[in-house]
């Protein structure tokens, strides 16, 4: 597993499990550091990660939680269990975006937000629809994918270089929550509002 800074001057890093703590490191600008592990049996295997931005006198500025490692990174990160994997998070002034064998196919993650204010009970939830009969006659590409753990999605744009050359570009996004197309209405409305919230629900195109 690798931990990468890029533009962050003072990035302190802890990250811990139940049976072993890799103590704090602080990272500037292009900083990295790595640690091997064995998948425990069943999953079991959470490392979680705490990232503070530093100030100069080293007081926190602001942080990030989250698991740099759990069954649902595993299911991203996993291959050949005779091979050996590596999984990277890229943490960015932005939020963290993690890759798996190539520290360069980026995903956003987890955004950089301010915790929601206990008066403001709004949220935003991102509605993946299916692709329709008259797109799947024409054979059209399904261009998002999603990340609803991470509550996260892409969005694939087709390009052309100057040379011509065709390439994608990926656009990644995080919402409160994402849902695919196999989750109606009524169920997105039932699993992210309580008394007195209200929720903006886009349906993606």
């Amino acid at each position: 597993m690798f931990i990468m800074d890029e533009g962050i001057q003072n990035l302190l890093v802890h990250v811990s499990s139940k049976n072993k703590d890799l103590g704090n490191r602080t990272l500037s600008s292009n900083g990295k550091f790595n640690w091997e592990f064995r998948e425990g049996i069943g999953d079991s295997t959470v490392f979680k990660g705490n990232f503070f931005w530093m100030n100069p006198d080293n007081t926190p500025l602001k942080e990030l939680d989250f698991n740099v490692f759990d069954t649902f990174v595993a299911e991203r990160c996993r291959g050949n269990i005779f091979v050996e994997r590596k999984c990277f998070w890229l943490v960015k002034q932005d939020g963290a975006y993690f890759a798996k064998d190539n520290p360069s196919d980026w995903q956003l993650m987890y955004a950089d937000k301010e915790k929601a204010s206990n008066v403001a009970m709004i949220k935003v939830v991102v509605h993946k629809r299916p692709l329709n009969k008259k797109e799947l006659a024409k054979k059209e590409k399904d261009i998002i994918s999603i990340a609803p753990y991470f509550g996260s999605l892409t969005v694939y744009e087709s390009k052309v270089k100057v040379d011509l050359t065709e390439y994608v570009k990926k656009h990644g996004f995080v919402f409160d929550a994402v849902m695919n197309e196999d989750v109606t209405n009524d169920e997105v409305g039932l699993g992210n509002c309580v008394i007195n919230c209200h929720f903006a629900l886009f349906m993606i195109y």
